[in-house]
């Protein structure tokens, strides 16, 4: 049970990650025109 807790602990944060890290760098890198 701890293993399958662990996994979708491990699934969420990466679903996180992988959503804000583009985020980051698009604000980045601004060019305002």
């Amino acid at each position: 049970m701890r293993r399958t807790v662990l996994s979708a602990m491990t699934l969420a944060c990466t679903a996180v990650l992988a959503t804000t890290v583009p985020a980051f760098a698009d604000d980045a890198t601004p060019a305002p025109r």
